[in-house]
């Protein structure tokens, strides 16, 4: 088995420890593993790719610009966007939601929101619909 190693900051270490104590893993790199297989089980889903959903959460506390540089880049890809949503989660944080045409676009778009000072996550959720078989005889 190949070994990798990674920077965390200590928050995030901490709560990975919790999280390994919790779940009852044997150990961080058993935590890792199965987050991982899961990520790849999930990219790999069948289905026809209907939407993509960028969910972006920010920071006030670190940039105060960071939700109109969020909407700039979101513009910038704005022939993929069929919808986009910001909400004042709690304090300083925002969640910003974009529902976008399936692209390779996407990709650009979330490795651009990841750069930004001020973004705390960037998730990307593929939607996918399954068609069933239907016998119209």
């Amino acid at each position: 088995m190949a070994v990798i190693s990674i920077s965390l900051p200590d928050e995030l270490l901490q709560a990975m420890d919790e999280v390994v104590e919790m779940e009852g893993y044997t150990s961080r790199s058993e935590l890792v593993r199965s987050l991982l297989r899961e990520y790849l089980r999930e990219r790999r889903k069948s289905g026809k790719l209907v939407a993509s959903l960028v969910i972006v959460l920010t920071d006030h506390d670190e940039s105060l610009s960071v939700d109109q540089r969020v909407v700039e880049i979101i513009h910038r890809y704005q022939v993929l966007v069929k919808a986009f949503y910001h909400q004042l989660v709690e304090d300083s944080l925002c969640l910003n939601i974009a529902v976008l045409e399936p692209s390779p676009g996407v990709s650009e778009l979330v490795r651009e929101l990841r750069r930004l000072r001020g973004v705390k996550s960037v998730w990307r959720v593929d939607v996918r619909a399954e068609r069933a078989d239907t016998d119209k005889t």
